[in-house]
């Protein structure tokens, strides 16, 4: 199997004013050392100076000053203490992030202890030497071949010229919507860096509260299972050669999203449900008979039952009378 890296690449998120201020400082200078109270801390000795509203750092929509913080972008407007103290690390934040000796699950636990709020992040898969061509997925898409959430797929290609002379083009197939919860991106990395390599990345990027929940799984989870979890909902179908060793691994279940996930959700998701999981797997195997599968399948069968009975009454197709009639 050619190996597959994952990372995030995008990660955005706000943070409450540090309790201690109550009306934020006139002076730049002294408001750098509180908008970097909202990124964990690296040694940056040796490093270019932060910039203050430098053109290469993307201001945030809503906010007022912008802050280059080397390996994230901060943001905040001094008059409104509500809405808090926004923080961007783009692709190249994150690089530089790493390079510095940052670990994505150092940054969630900074996250998670300061009770930020995520508004999105990207998790990415970079696949190598599979031949994909992004653009063959779009016209598999448009058969059928294809299946997923997606309403909406759209084709992009880029052309750029070379100092050669030469025209380069990279190919991006976008599945869902910028207004979408999840939007998966498929596009030749390795030519968008103008490269010879055969390098295809997938990308999701969530927004919004599933976002946070995103966050939470990451946490107990790591990226690349949280990923391949949510590529294996948005996907119905991908029959390539890559999709199996993309989906390499157990499904496992995420968090709800519009709500924390509790103790007792906790327990049931890294707990039970992984010892059931190895249980039913040893049953198929032929290893033991317990009977546990066919109490799991039977348990789904009455709840399910349950389900469309409520359904069919609320919506007027089903009517008891009828059913104790029919008995």
């Amino acid at each position: 199997m050619t190996e597959i890296r994952h990372s995030i690449d995008w990660f955005q998120y706000s943070v409450k004013w540090p309790d201690a201020i109550w009306e934020w400082p006139l002076e730049r200078r002294e408001s750098l050392p509180i908008i970097k109270t909202a990124i964990p801390y690296l040694d940056t000795t040796g490093w270019e100076p932060e910039r203050d509203n430098d053109f290469r750092v993307l201001p945030m929509s809503g906010y007022r000053d912008t802050y280059d913080l080397l390996y994230a972008s901060g943001h905040v407007d001094p008059t409104r203490p509500e809405q808090k103290i926004g923080i961007r690390m783009t692709g190249q934040n994150l690089g530089a992030y790493r390079s510095l000796g940052g670990t994505e699950g150092r940054l969630l636990e900074f996250y998670n202890k300061v009770g930020a709020k995520a508004s999105r992040i990207d998790l990415a898969f970079d696949l190598m030497d599979y031949g994909i061509d992004p653009l063959r997925v779009y016209a598999d898409w448009e058969k059928g071949k294809v299946k997923c959430n997606a309403r909406t797929v759209q084709p992009f290609t880029k052309a750029t010229r070379n100092s050669d002379g030469t025209i380069s083009k990279a190919s991006t197939v976008y599945f869902g919507s910028r207004e979408s919860e999840i939007m998966v991106r498929m596009y030749e990395k390795g030519k968008q860096m103008q490269t010879d390599l055969d390098w295809v990345r997938v990308e999701l990027e969530v927004k919004g509260d599933k976002a946070g929940a995103v966050c939470q799984d990451i946490a107990r989870l790591g990226v690349a299972t949280v990923g391949r979890e949510l590529l294996r909902g948005y996907f119905s179908k991908m029959p390539y050669k890559f999709w199996p060793d993309l989906m390499a691994g157990d499904s496992v279940p995420l968090t709800p999203v519009g709500r924390k996930m509790t103790a007792h959700d906790a327990w049931l998701l890294n707990v039970i449900i992984p010892m059931l999981q190895d249980d039913i797997r040893k049953e198929w195997e032929g290893e033991t008979d317990r009977g546990i599968t066919r109490n799991v399948e039977a348990l789904i069968r009455e709840n399910w039952t349950r389900r469309m009975m409520c359904l069919r009454e609320q919506y007027g197709l089903w009517k008891p009378s009828e059913s104790v009639a029919a008995d």
